[in-house]
């Protein structure tokens, strides 16, 4: 039972250390991408083309690799891509308005804003699920939106642009964490299966508003259109 235990808790703390590294990088990465290049929708769904690829290939090497057996076969069903539908409007708004804030402002006042997702995730567990919170954690609460006050008034760098979509992205990410857990059974509690819906659909979404905001039109006129190493950049982030 100890080394049970002991396996469990080691399982646990590599897949927080990895996803902490994977985020932290993709946010630099990301910001550093923003710096010299000014279209977060297209970057949004060129790094949805490249999860998706991932996800596939995963999937369809699962078949033949009992070690990638984890990843199931790619599929996609009417039914369920409908019923998966209004979650994969929350998670583009969440991936968009996220690359709009870090766009924005600065990568320690984007940590600020993002943190507004604790209390975001307590009040749509409550409307959404019926979770009451404990004392202890809506003081918890509270003392990250003192340090949300604090933070957004000692910004030097303040871009009212940033600070809404940070707020909105909290709010949708909150909500799209939420609604995930009714969601899971349609795809029979598999977050591979629902992440190959909504790469999906995410693209198909964000598709029509790469045209209508005109972003195509600036991504060809970029001088990072012909860079390569611009490229190998954006694979990068896309893949983290």
């Amino acid at each position: 039972l100890t080394e049970d235990s002991s396996r469990k808790s080691s399982k646990v703390v590599l897949a927080v250390s990895f996803y902490f590294f994977t985020s932290l990088s993709l946010t630099f990465m990301n910001k550093a991408i923003f710096n010299r290049f000014e279209f977060p929708l297209f970057v949004t769904c060129f790094q949805q083309i490249i999860t998706w690829a991932l996800v596939w290939g995963f999937g369809t090497l699962g078949r033949h690799f009992k070690s990638l057996s984890f990843a199931p076969p790619p599929e996609f069903k009417y039914e369920e891509a409908v019923a998966i539908l209004p979650l994969t409007g929350l998670y583009v708004g969440m991936l968009v308005l996220t690359n709009a804030c870090l766009q924005h402002v600065d990568i320690s006042f984007y940590q600020i804003l993002r943190s507004l997702v604790i209390p975001f995730n307590i009040v749509t567990s409550y409307f959404l699920l019926g979770f009451e919170p404990r004392l202890r954690t809506v003081g918890c609460c509270l003392i990250v939106m003192c340090g949300f006050v604090i933070g957004s008034i000692s910004e030097l760098n303040f871009s009212y642009r940033g600070f809404t979509a940070g707020c909105a992205a909290s709010l949708f990410t909150a909500l799209y964490s939420t609604y995930v857990k009714k969601v899971l059974p349609i795809v029979n509690g598999s977050t591979w299966r629902l992440m190959n819906y909504t790469t999906i659909l995410s693209i198909f979404f964000l598709l029509p508003m790469l045209a209508i905001s005109g972003e195509i039109t600036g991504v060809r006129n970029s001088l990072h259109f012909v860079s390569s190493s611009f490229w190998v950049v954006m694979t990068q982030a896309g893949v983290l």
